[in-house]
């Protein structure tokens, strides 16, 4: 395969000790041969003549023994295939971002079907529950709560690709839900796993030189909870909410401020109304109580706004701390009767700064598991770019963006290729999320998606 090689590289090339060989005949364009193709040249002289003569591209057949070396004998890469190769890397990425842009989608699809069908198990319970006077069926859980539980360990961080109702408030009960039993659940799972290889290597360390025991550098001794105590857990966590169905709509969906009695009636949801239905169908498994009836309990000594008050931060298993932030995470970044849902970036932040460097180090390692499933910037944002665009995320991870502007601010008219944020060079800072801008809330994010990424 020829290459076109401009001539002044091949002078330089031989200017510096080096030697070039077409590895083809070279003629002019009246068909008088100027270079023979074994020949090798070493004078720059000879390329110079042939410049003067209108020979400004000469080419070079790599596999017919043609190419440039230096003075030391190796092959130079002409700047052309060393743009051809930063092209190709350029394509391949681009490549495999579109795949897994793809998989999201898809992804996508598969949560929002299964969003659907918890939402509809979630609403029969209630349903059942105001019908009934309390008793609800308990298998009806179970088996969301299953299929909720294997999503999340089958595709990790899914949970952030679930809808999110945003512009209504009227079934937020039912959508908080599934909401917090699935961010609960894939916090729970990163956090597991954090703590057991701090717990392993720990303990790896401490005894491995202690001649009565066999220890092996990353053996797996201690696990936190069990696999059929996580799906526990996680069932606690789709029905930390269910003392609310005991309380009206009118309290509930109030669009004015509420009043002190109506206050402290909704904090009997968890600790006293809740345990009241948990008892009255027959569930006494301490995981699932604890989530319902501490999920608003303090998580530092000085934290305010809490109840019960009965037990001492240090004495909240960390399930249900954990249990606590998905619920904060998802009320503020959901539609209510007395508000807007926030920016999910903005709220990652605030809980965040509210929790972070407390006295709890399990709670730090609780708010390290969080914001890593969550991530900085949560998939469904629109972030500014330094260069003025705004770009939807697409995953956490990267994050991984898609432009829906111009820089301008004007809607691009055509999908764009998506782009990692962690891979961004500096030649390229104006693709970089620009901090100092407060990113868009969900309405304003919405109206200006296009209808492509509406669609999921």
């Amino acid at each position: 395969m020829k290459t076109p090689i401009k001539i002044d590289e091949l002078i330089e090339v031989v200017r510096k000790g080096g030697v070039v060989q077409t590895g083809v005949d070279v003629y002019n364009k009246r068909g008088i041969l100027l270079i023979e193709k074994d020949v090798s040249i070493r004078s720059v002289n000879i390329l110079l003549t042939l410049k003067q003569n209108g020979l400004f591209d000469v080419p070079i057949d790599y596999k017919k023994a043609g190419g440039m070396w230096d003075r030391n004998g190796l092959l130079v890469e002409t700047r052309k295939r060393a743009s051809d190769q930063v092209r190709t890397n350029k394509e391949t990425a681009l490549s495999e971002l579109k795949k897994k842009v793809e998989e999201v989608m898809e992804l996508k699809a598969e949560a929002k079907a299964l969003h659907q069908r918890a939402k509809e198990n979630i609403k029969k319970v209630i349903k059942e529950i105001k019908r009934s006077g309390g008793k609800f069926d308990q298998n009806i859980i179970e088996g969301i709560v299953d299929e909720l539980f294997i999503f999340l360990t089958r595709k990790g961080n899914a949970f952030s690709y679930l809808t999110k109702e945003i512009f209504t408030y009227d079934e937020f009960l039912y959508n908080h839900s599934v909401n917090v039993c699935t961010l609960g659940t894939a916090v729970l799972l990163r956090f597991c796993e954090e703590f057991g290889e701090m717990i392993n290597k720990q303990l790896n360390q401490l005894y491995r030189h202690d001649t009565r025991l066999s220890v092996s550098e990353n053996m797996t001794s201690y696990i936190l909870y069990y696999p059929e105590e996580l799906k526990e857990i996680s069932v606690g966590m789709f029905l930390h909410d269910i003392g609310k169905v005991l309380i009206s709509e009118q309290v509930l969906n109030k669009k004015e401020k509420i009043t002190n009695d109506e206050l402290q009636l909704l904090n009997t949801h968890s600790y006293e109304l809740g345990a009241k239905l948990l008892e009255k169908n027959g569930i006494y498994n301490a995981f699932i109580s604890n989530v319902v009836k501490y999920h608003h309990s303090a998580l530092y000594s000085a934290e305010t706004k809490t109840y019960p008050t009965d037990r001492l931060p240090i004495e909240i298993p960390p399930y249900v701390k954990i249990c606590k932030l998905a619920d904060l995470y998802d009320s503020m970044t959901s539609k209510r009767s007395y508000k807007e849902a926030e920016n999910p970036v903005t709220v990652v932040t605030e809980i965040f700064r509210k929790y972070a460097g407390k006295e709890d180090i399990v709670l730090q390692i609780i708010l390290h598991a969080f914001v890593s499933i969550v991530g900085i910037y949560p998939s469904g944002s629109v972030v500014y770019l330094q260069n003025g665009q705004l770009a939807y995320v697409v995953d956490s991870v990267g994050p991984i963006c898609i432009p829906i502007t111009d820089r301008y601010g004007n809607a691009v008219s055509r999908p764009q290729d998506p782009f990692d944020i962690s891979s961004i060079d500096e030649g390229n800072a104006g693709f970089k999320i620009d901090r100092r801008k407060t990113p868009l809330s969900p309405k304003e994010t919405s109206d200006l998606l296009p209808d492509y990424l509406k669609a999921v």
